[in-house]
């Protein structure tokens, strides 16, 4: 009888538990539903009712705006009707998810405006699906490792069932904790910068890709899909092609300086480097990447003698070489070059070519100012190199040829 009694009590005191727990679920009082109209007031925790003009922390049925430099955050899962942030506005998802209930508006970042979704989502729960806009100027930061989508596919940051539009000109940043894949949102139309922020991962792209302005390699590394285009290219982070195949990385269609120090490397595929527009490309890393370089128009700033990889290096008319090192350097990869025009090197430190064969692919006048320009391989081809001026080039220098040449 005893222990039938301990048996008995045991089980009465956990069915007393099981009521409480399942009295305090129930009894929890849910969000009220108002169907206002919110709008930030304040910087802080979205369920703080004092951060709203409603005076209420939003919910189901209201319809939410945040801007003028107010910072919205969410620390639970939250829902509105819809959601717009204006320039200056901010809202960070953290890792929780907003549901929107709202078919015909959904949400909407517009220029100015940042949804940093962190590892958190933005989903629906309206009939047809709810849409999700980025507008040009907009900016979206995600940590999510599938970045964004776009399809029938629910998966990534934006899980609307809507129609999911990244505007062109829109500005992206990947700054996750694990590798990332930028998700085929990203090139549903063109991207102004896109920044990339993952320490010690990898960032992917999936398909030939074009950047209005800046590609920010910030930290982590970043994989080319394909033929990857770029206004300009700032920062440390490195570049490489982490699948099989070729593709060019082209910087310079913005006319905007780049300055860039990170490593060019091969990977699995292999990369090529075209540099376009009338501005400076600097390039400073130890690069290792064996496609052509090509010089096709305005400047090329060697900051290291492995600047330019392995590769043929192709030199076009109306450029300009540079060697920024700081000393004199010597090319070790002894790169073949193709010479299709005039240029010039221009440079307060003498540059050696190394001994790679040298085509003349038309007649060529070097103008050398400043420093001596030494190209050590023989030059050959059927078009013609002139050599005009007081030494053995145009301008205040010197070009030094140290080949048996043939041209």
């Amino acid at each position: 009888m005893k222990y039938v009694w301990s048996l008995r009590l045991i089980s009465s005191r956990l069915l007393t538990a099981t009521i409480i727990a399942l009295l305090a679920v129930n009894l929890t009082p849910a969000k009220p539903v108002h169907a206002l109209a919110c709008t930030a007031i304040a910087s802080g925790d979205w369920n703080v009712a004092g951060n709203w003009s409603c005076a209420v922390a939003p919910g189901i049925a209201d319809t939410v705006t945040i801007g003028t430099l107010f910072t919205i955050t969410l620390t639970a899962n939250e829902s509105a009707t819809n959601v717009t942030v204006n320039t200056g506005g901010i809202l960070a998802l953290s890792s929780f998810t907003l549901t929107l209930n709202s078919a015909s508006s959904g949400m909407i970042v517009n220029n100015g405006g940042i949804l940093n979704a962190g590892t958190g989502i933005v989903n629906d729960n309206a009939a047809g699906g709810a849409p999700f806009t980025l507008a040009a100027g907009a900016i979206l930061q995600t940590a999510n490792p599938l970045g964004i989508v776009t399809g029938v596919v629910l998966t990534g940051s934006i899980q609307t069932r809507g129609l999911r539009t990244y505007t062109s000109g829109a500005d992206y940043l990947y700054n996750g904790t694990v590798n990332q894949a930028v998700g085929n949102g990203l090139t549903q139309n063109t991207p102004r910068d896109l920044t990339i922020n993952n320490p010690g991962n990898t960032v992917s792209l999936g398909a030939v890709t074009t950047i209005s302005r800046s590609l920010m390699m910030t930290a982590g590394s970043l994989s080319l899909a394909a033929n990857t285009t770029v206004g300009d290219v700032q920062g440390t982070a490195n570049i490489t092609k982490n699948t099989a195949g070729a593709a060019t990385l082209t910087i310079g269609s913005d006319n905007i300086l780049s300055s860039y120090s990170g490593n060019i490397s091969n990977g699995i595929g292999t990369v090529a480097l075209t540099k376009l527009g009338t501005n400076r490309l600097v390039l400073s890393g130890n690069n290792t990447y064996s496609g052509t370089t090509t010089l096709s128009a305005g400047t090329l700033s060697l900051g290291r003698a492995t600047a330019i990889g392995s590769g043929t290096f192709t030199i076009d008319a109306g450029t300009t070489i540079e060697n920024t090192f700081g000393f004199a350097i010597t090319l070790p990869n002894n790169n073949p070059m193709n010479w299709n025009g005039n240029f010039t090197f221009s440079s307060g430190n003498p540059l050696n070519l190394g001994t790679g064969a040298v085509t003349l692919n038309a007649a060529v006048t070097v103008n050398v100012i400043g420093s001596p320009l030494i190209v050590g391989g023989v030059i050959g081809g059927a078009s013609r190199l002139t050599v005009t001026g007081s030494v053995t080039g145009t301008g205040s220098g010197a070009l030094t040829l140290n080949g048996a040449n043939t041209h």
